[in-house]
């Protein structure tokens, strides 16, 4: 498990949320129909879920976003 704060969100072409993490990691949210209120800051926890994919949880609470790192 991850865990670090957010230093960017930023949003790609398809409307997904792009996180770079303040330990230079950058994950990209890969389920466009669930939205996370993950804000510059902010403490998330990235995890590993089934089937090889992760789950990145807001400290703050909210619904965990499916990811993938991009960098």
């Amino acid at each position: 498990e991850v865990t670090a704060a957010v230093a960017r969100v930023r949003r790609n072409a398809e409307g997904k949320a792009v996180i770079t993490l303040d330990n230079g990691q950058v994950w990209t949210q890969i389920d466009v129909a669930r939205s996370s209120r993950v804000e510059v800051g902010g403490i998330v926890h990235v995890r590993h879920a089934a089937l090889g994919s992760f789950m990145m949880s807001v400290e703050a609470g909210g619904p965990a976003l499916r990811v993938r790192r991009t960098q």
